[in-house]
Order: C-alpha cells, then sequence, then structure tokens
C-alpha cells in the first residue's frame, strides 16, 4: 500500500506501474470494479452512454482502464492533488483537478460514482457523501473501495500509511450506517483481494466458505 498524501505524483504513478504487489493491487481492484460497474449498471438497462466519476483517480492509472472496457460510456476522472501526474497515454479530456466536496457539476448528472482508496482520506466525510449524492441520477450508485480498517492500522504501525490523514478507517458495517444517514441504500457489500494473487478458484473457495479473514479490501455499492 502507498500513501498517496506522502508521495509526489511522479514517484506515486512510477510505483505503482513497476512495483509488483502494487501492480497486484491495482489489477485486482480495478477488475473488481469493472465488474461491478458491468453488473450494477446493466440492471438500471442498457440505454448508453453511461456517465461515470472516478473521484480522487490519483494518476488516472484506473480511470484509464475503466475508459478503454467501457469504451461506450463517458468516464470522467476528477483529482484534487496537483502534484499527480496524468499516465504518458492518458486522455486528459478525461482527467480533471477539483475537490470531491465541491464537485464542478450540475445536479443528477452521473450514474455511478467511484471511490476507490480515497474515503479514507476525506476529513469531511458528510459534505463529500452528500455531494455525490447531489450529482448522481435518481437510482444512480457508489461504489467504495478501501483497505479493512486491519489492513489500516498495520499499515500505520509499519509506516505504509501516515496515521494524519486517516481520518475515516471504517469497517462495512460502519459504511453502510453513515451512507443510510445520508441517503443512500446498500445494494451490495462483499470482502475481497487475498495478501496474495491465488488465483480464481482458491479465491471462490475463501469466499464460499466465508473465510473472509484472508481478504484486505472491502467495497460496497450504495444506491440513491
Amino acid at each position: 500500500h502507498v500513501d498517496r498524501n506522502e508521495m509526489k505524483g511522479k514517484t506515486f504513478y512510477t510505483d505503482r506501474t513497476r512495483g509488483s504487489y502494487l501492480r497486484y493491487t491495482l489489477k485486482h481492484r480495478t477488475n473488481k470494479i469493472l465488474s461491478l460497474l458491468e453488473q450494477f449498471l446493466e440492471k438500471k438497462g442498457n440505454k448508453y452512454p453511461k456517465k461515470i466519476l472516478d473521484i480522487g483517480c490519483a494518476d488516472g492509472l484506473m480511470t484509464e482502464e475503466i475508459i478503454k472496457h467501457l469504451r461506450h460510456n463517458f468516464v470522467l476522472g476528477i483529482e484534487r492533488n496537483t502534484n499527480f501526474i496524468l499516465p504518458p497515454k492518458m486522455n486528459k479530456a478525461s482527467y480533471l483537478y477539483g475537490d470531491g466536496c465541491i464537485l464542478p457539476m450540475k445536479d443528477e448528472v452521473f450514474d455511478a460514482i467511484i471511490v476507490s482508496a480515497c474515503f479514507k482520506h476525506i476529513p469531511n466525510p458528510k459534505e463529500f457523501s452528500q455531494e455525490m449524492l447531489r450529482v448522481l441520477k435518481r437510482n444512480g450508485i457508489v461504489i467504495i473501495c478501501e483497505p479493512r480498517p486491519y489492513v489500516l492500522k498495520f499499515g500505520v504501525w509499519v509506516g505504509k500509511f501516515q496515521k494524519r490523514w486517516l481520518f475515516n478507517v471504517w469497517s462495512l458495517k460502519e459504511y453502510q450506517g453513515f451512507l443510510a444517514n445520508i441517503g443512500f441504500r446498500t445494494l451490495y457489500s462483499t470482502y475481497y483481494m487475498p495478501p496474495i494473487p491465488l488465483g480464481n478458484n482458491l479465491e471462490s473457495f475463501l469466499k464460499k466458505f466465508r473465510i473472509h479473514l484472508f481478504f484486505l479490501h472491502q467495497v460496497g455499492i450504495f444506491q440513491k
């Protein structure tokens, strides 16, 4: 794991593209989000294009993969840290700088919002969540992915995270309760991503028998 608040964009991007473990976590999280987008946006019908917002997209690597795989949709990444750089082939038209608490969009614009490894860094989660609610269309969805609390606490202990940047070290249950008070309902939640690549069969086995301790990350889908 990398604490994005402690790094310049170039270092963050280089580590995520060259480090084998960081490549694994990024790829696993991206694939999970893609599968959920395809599954839950299809439930809303086949009218295209869908509009998807990736808040806190950092260097844009995940945003770019979503654009490639969901090419019939409109995908926009937004990031407030101007230190981050764009990947060399990134389409700059689909990436902008901005604050997730003051989104420069009209009401009810997006079908889906992605918040990947970002929510824990938000110092004012109520304002942030209300802003997501504002720009989502009716029945729109928010996908939130974060490391589990014990992973974040261990990361602080070994020096991978700085505690001063972790404002919301929450479990899935805490996310569900908090977002319910904002106006969201939970559609789906689960744990995923073992600490090492295990293959789909072994990962499915762990999920089947609810051996959740071995999964490092959690994801929830919340609907307006």
